[in-house]
């Protein structure tokens, strides 16, 4: 392992030992004034790549260092500016100061296509960066990530999680408009990067707040795609089709898209069974949990835009999938119990199909200048039938208590739907404004299970049989109004003043009995539970909005009458009064620096499943029940946030500290037995305290040639738990340690070395000898060769490795995959691509959790080596 390292390592810094120069310079506009965030590019004069850049400073001046030797093509840019050219040799025969260069205004009689003609990599307008898609070269085939990931200032992880200017990005646009809302990696994994012009980096108001004209200070950092015109023409997209080579495993895929200036539509679809889940990848975020068991996927989707008018958009989109699943799945527990522990070992076979579906639909419309409609929407469907059989092993300082046999199947339906509305009026010249917003959810879960359990006891000898069957059905109905009115004030204030009206309706009820051979089922009817909340919170909304800053301060009074009912007989209606202060200051007080302070506070109630007094005997070994004295939670939360990106080197630099300190936490406590039978119930507990520091680091290190990324995370946790009437205190710390180092200048080679640690500290009050300190370190590489537009080649290793301590035995999880495409066809349309999944025939699903009662290690069966053959096609 230590040697592939030093090879990669070498890899990455290859070329950084070649003689490299500087050059400095300034830039100057008509009237002799230093001209800021001006960009000076060094391009490949073959195919006008940008090779290096640098951007000016208040000055005016700008260096650009560890340049190669070479002849260069120089570009000096501006907004507004006519971009200027001179081909430059380096090193140059005057040294290294380039001297004043003066760029003056653009002539408006040249119009704009001279402007889009012009090759300029990377421009700031205003509080904008835009990238020019041409300058960055990516492998034929590539996808929208693999360009982002090319773009200075912007990064994407091994999971297309993106990052810009050093913020977590949380959606993206195509021109301008969302693309299947709810998920920003739907775009970026899917729309062909040969499809963009140009790439947009923007700190997004809301819709609302972009209408009213006053900013509540949040913001959402988002991407532009911006495609180019040749592709607002008609269809365009991609199918494929492989299959392996030796086992029978197969993928099939396609995606069809048409832009218009007016439309935005696309058809995606894909059947596979190779653990390919759906279009994002949005469950795969953690190596080593990727898709339990062996699945069998068909998915589709679509997306329909539709904009008459530059206001006013209308849109509905589509996901959806259907996933059988087999698992195979072993469980290692370590429950904490007075003065010691007890294990558990738990083996699962389980066959599952899910059919999840998706709708989402808005329209944003403007009635005329002063009046404007916001209407957003979803519709969830969700079906599942799950047989599972298990072994439950109990066991006491090794000495063999019980044993569970359970075979157990399950059919569940759950529809939810939820509608918002907002209408905005504006009057008296835009000093007052009127909105009112209502939204509704709907939900209704059903599900039917049947089990049969036998459990042995060995001291004394005993035996449990039975055969049981539950029907539950969940339903809740959630209505809400706020009407408010907005003054504007003077020097940039505004004051809103508002009231939220909701009722709350929550309904479970259940029937279970014993299924008896021969006659069917002897029915034991069970209470129907429900909840009402009916909510009045009354509110007045500060706001200050400048250039620099934005200051959002509320003030909300709840009072919320909660009843609880069994039966249709109520048995308990109290009302809460609570003051529910919030904050939210942003400051800019530099170019790129940023801080930012928000403070929430939040009520949480308990659901019937908390409340229900009756016991849940699915799982005999545990054995759940509720607690009708549940009250509810209340939540402080308060996030800070410095930001820093440096726009002449695209240096990033951030912090988080978050903290939440809730009241009434709802925690279990748990009774357990001689023979390891536990009841457990929710109850309340006095606080719960949780506390997290974050903080990243990421700079080009041009001397090398590579990217560095630097992530440090640490949280600590306090939380309370009662086993045997005794509390237990778990505090859990986490320390969380990231390097990644990539090499994506290269146009040939790109390379990525990503290497990590997590370290888990848990103690225990009540059992302090079951103490836990363990950690796992991980492993990562990506090697790319694409030395032509006819080849690519590419390997990726992730190796992850579990420590022995507190568990019986150190894990090592590694997995290698390799792919060479091979393009074809006038503009490499067509792709013949092998790929070689898990090469050592090692991987396997695994994870470690540390909970306040228990500790558990888990392992199951996920895909293992296959070579497969894919055919694609692109088509425009």
């Amino acid at each position: 392992m230590k040697t592939l390292l030093s090879v990669l390592l070498l890899v990455i810094l290859s070329g950084s030992t070649i003689a490299q120069y500087k050059i400095t310079g300034q830039v100057i506009d008509e009237e002799n004034k230093p001209l800021e965030y001006a960009t000076i590019v060094l391009l490949n004069p073959a195919d006008s790549t940008l090779v290096y850049f640098g951007v000016t400073n208040l000055d005016g001046e700008f260096q650009i260092k560890n340049i190669n030797e070479g002849l260069y093509l120089m570009q000096y840019s501006f907004v507004g500016k006519k971009t200027f050219y001179k081909t430059i040799n380096i090193p140059t025969p005057s040294g290294e100061d380039t001297g004043i260069l003066k760029l003056i205004t653009q002539n408006d009689s040249l119009g704009e296509v001279i402007i889009e003609a012009e090759l300029v990599p990377l421009i700031f307008r205003n509080d904008t960066l835009e990238y020019n898609a041409k300058a960055f070269r990516t492998r034929p085939g590539a996808a929208v990530e693999e360009l982002l990931n090319k773009l200075p200032g912007i990064e994407v992880d091994n999971s297309g999680n993106i990052k810009a200017e050093g913020e977590e990005v949380t959606k993206i646009l195509v021109d301008g408009k969302e693309f299947f809302d709810d998920d920003p990696k739907v775009a970026t994994k899917n729309l062909p990067a040969v499809a963009l012009s140009k790439v947009q980096v923007i700190d997004r108001k809301s819709d609302e707040s972009i209408f009213s004209g006053i900013d509540d200070g949040q913001r959402e950092k988002t991407i532009n795609l911006k495609l180019k015109e040749d592709y607002k023409k008609g269809f365009f997209g991609e199918i494929s089709a492989g299959s392996s080579v030796s086992i029978n495993n197969y993928s099939l895929s396609s995606k069809i898209y048409q832009f218009t200036e007016k439309t935005q539509n696309a058809l995606l679809g894909m059947y596979n069974n190779v653990n390919e889940s759906g279009f994002t990848n949005k469950d795969n975020n953690q190596f080593g949990l990727n898709n339990k068991g062996i699945n069998d996927v068909i998915a589709g989707g679509f997306n329909l835009s539709f904009n008459p008018a530059s206001e006013n958009r209308y849109f509905v989109n589509y996901l959806g999938n259907r996933r059988d699943k087999d698992l195979i799945e072993h469980a290692y527990i370590q429950n904490i119990y007075p003065n010691g522990s007890y294990d558990q070992d738990i083996s699962t076979v389980e066959v599952d199909i899910d059919q999840p579906s998706d709708l989402n639909f808005g329209l944003r419309h403007s009635f005329n200048a002063d009046k404007r409609l916001f209407i957003n929407g979803k519709i969830t469907f969700i079906e599942s039938q799950q047989r599972s059989n298990n072994i439950t092993l109990s066991k006491n300082q090794e000495k063999l208590l019980n044993t569970q046999i359970n075979e157990s199947s399950v059919s569940s339906s759950d529809i939810y739907g939820w509608l918002e509305a907002s209408y905005i009026v504006k009057l008296k010249n835009d000093k007052l404004q009127f909105k009112t917003s209502s939204s509704a959810i709907i939900n209704d879960l059903s599900n039917e299970i049947e089990w049969l359990n036998e459990i042995n006891f060995f001291d004394p000898l005993n035996q449990l049989m039975s055969q049981q069957f539950q029907d539950n059905s969940r339903s809740r109905v959630l209505l809400n109004s706020e009407p408010s009115l907005l003054i504007k004030l003077k020097n940039s204030w505004a004051i809103s003043f508002g009231a939220k009206f909701s009722m709350d309706e929550n309904e479970l009820f259940k029937s279970e009995g014993q299924i008896i051979e021969k006659i069917g089922a002897e029915l034991l009817q069970r209470p129907k539970f429900t909840t009402n909340q009916y909510l009045i919170s009354p509110s007045i909304i500060l706001n200050r909005s400048k250039e620099k800053s934005q200051l959002n301060f509320q003030i909300l009074g709840n009072v919320n009458q909660f009843e609880k009912i069994q039966d249709e007989v109520s048995i308990q209606k109290k009302k809460y009064r609570y003051l529910m202060p919030r904050l939210n200051y942003q400051f800019e007080y530099r170019p790129g620096r940023r801080i930012n302070f928000r403070y929430t506070t939040n009520m949480i109630m308990p659901n019937p499943d908390q409340l229900i007094p009756v016991s849940n005997t699915i799982n005999q070994l545990n054995i759940i029940k509720g607690n009708t004295d549940l009250e509810p939670e209340y939540r402080h939360q308060g996030v800070a946030n410095w930001n820093i990106f440096d726009q002449f080197s695209f240096t990033s630099f951030s912090i988080r500290l978050s903290g939440i300190y809730t009241k009434e936490k709802i925690r279990w406590k748990q009774t357990i037995s001689d023979d390891l039978i536990k009841i457990t119930q929710p109850i309340n507990v006095k606080n719960d305290l949780n506390f997290t520091f974050s903080s990243e680091f990421s700079t080009p290190i041009r001397a090398l040639e590579i990217n560095i990324n630097l992530k440090a995370s640490e949280s600590w946790s306090k939380s309370r738990v009662f086993i045997n009437e005794q509390e237990n205190i778990n505090t859990n710390q986490n320390h969380i340690f990231n390097l990644t180092l990539e090499n994506r200048k290269n146009t040939i080679f790109s390379t990525r070395l990503g290497a990590g640690i997590n370290i888990t500290d848990s103690k225990f009050s009540l059992a302090d000898q079951q103490n836990n300190y363990y950690y796992n370190t991980s492993y990562s590489f990506d090697l790319r060769y694409t030395p032509n537009n006819r080849w690519n080649f590419q390997a990726k290793a992730n190796i992850l490795n579990y420590d022995s301590q507190s568990f019986n035995e150190a894990v090592d999880i590694p997995l290698i995959n390799i792919d060479m495409s091979y393009f074809f066809f006038e503009a490499e349309k067509g792709s013949l691509t092998i790929t070689a999944f898990d090469l050592l025939n090692q991987y396997t699903g695994f994870q470690r959790i540390s909970q306040p009662n228990f500790l558990m290690q888990q392992e199951w069966n996920t895909l293992t080596r296959y070579i497969m053959l894919t055919f694609g096609f692109r088509f425009r």
